[in-house]
């Protein structure tokens, strides 16, 4: 009899799997699945399911609590804050269904053993199954918890993913929109960390009037969660896109700096996983992104027909074992598809004289990590 599966690969998820992974779960693991056919890395992972969460419930026989908690809220006979903070504790309470523990730990070793760490540094998200529907949307009610490692971490980081479900934010939105509490299930994404000195978010169009010929970046010190979250105020960036990649133009419609004042930084210890501290004068004053990085927005709007064809001649090429060489100047202006050209099997590309010592560097460092 075939075991059930309780926890699944990012690279098993697709966008058509939000209700058994969440949404946020489901269009990573879509992403991960298109990316790697074009051989752009992403960091890997693993979901556990909504069935998972059910199971919690069931054994842990919490539902039955919910309901009451959530009675008494709206009774009057309990504040949000004190409904909120008992639901929240029936999960930090409860013990993962043995099956279910089981599966997360065994995820987790094979995703340390894929990094060759003896405990890899996850991301721990929450992807709840209603999140971003037509008519509502649930993101960033949920916690995140970053630069975990260890198997117990990790499964009590999955706990409190579970608990957040229930913050007030979360439960008061649901209150308010008439959503079952119990319909909805939490998936949590355990997802390798990128260590990051800046981080931010990218939209590939106007996210406030829908114009699609620009790109928007918010970007800030540190870690991401601090944008992500809107704990600080970032710097912001507009690029028009049909000026990207053009000769003597200047893509960079508008920069606004922000005042930047804390970023989240890795923390010294397990019982200080992150820690949030001041930024520097300089950094404060300072732009988080140069001209270029800005710039480099071009990968949220570059033509992926571009990089499709390009791998699917060198991989025609080596099927017959010919060589295959690129002209123009591409390889020079967008650094990043000279490393995608030579990952893909290029045997030769055009390179400008005045990038010839950047690109060279590029190209030699996408030769050593075929």
């Amino acid at each position: 009899m075939a075991v059930k599966k309780f926890v699944l690969e990012f690279s098993e998820v697709s966008s058509r799997d939000a209700e058994r992974v969440g949404g946020k779960n489901a269009a990573l693991g879509e992403m991960i699945r298109a990316l790697k056919k074009k051989r752009v890395r992403v960091p890997d992972g693993f979901a556990t399911t909504a069935d998972a969460f059910r199971l919690f419930l069931r054994e842990n026989k919490i539902d039955k609590k919910i309901r009451a908690e959530i009675e008494h809220l709206k009774k009057g006979s309990k504040s949000l804050t004190h409904a909120g903070k008992a639901l929240r504790l029936l999960f930090l309470k409860g013990k993962f269904p043995e099956q279910v523990e089981e599966q997360i730990r065994e995820a987790y070793c094979e995703l340390s053993k894929r990094y060759k760490k003896r405990a890899v540094d996850v991301a721990v998200r929450s992807s709840a199954t209603a999140e971003d529907l037509p008519e509502a949307s649930f993101a960033g009610q949920q916690e995140t918890f970053l630069n975990i490692s260890g198997e117990d971490a990790v499964i009590e980081a999955c706990r409190k993913c579970y608990a957040s479900l229930f913050t007030d934010r979360a439960i008061s939105y649901r209150e308010e929109k008439g959503f079952d509490h119990l319909k909805i299930a939490l998936s949590a994404g355990v997802q390798k960390m990128v260590r990051a000195d800046k981080a931010g978010v990218m939209f590939s169009i106007d996210t406030e009037s829908g114009f699609p010929n620009v790109v928007r970046i918010s970007a800030a010190w540190g870690l991401g969660e601090v944008v992500v979250k809107g704990a600080v105020n970032p710097d912001e960036y507009t690029v028009f896109k049909p000026l990207l990649g053009k000769k003597k133009t200047q893509p960079i419609l508008g920069k606004s700096l922000g005042d930047k004042k804390r970023k989240v930084v890795y923390g010294r210890s397990r019982a200080h996983v992150t820690r949030t501290v001041n930024t520097t004068k300089k950094e404060r004053e300072s732009s988080v992104l140069d001209d270029n990085e800005i710039a480099s927005g071009r990968m949220g709007v570059r033509d992926r027909e571009a990089f499709r064809s390009s791998n699917n001649s060198a991989s025609s090429a080596e099927s017959r074992y010919r060589k295959i060489g690129i002209c123009g100047e591409a390889p020079s202006d967008y650094p990043d598809f000279a490393a995608f050209l030579v990952k893909s099997g290029i045997d030769s590309i055009s390179i400008n004289p005045d990038r010839f010592i950047e690109t060279k560097k590029i190209v030699a460092k996408a030769e050593r990590k075929r």
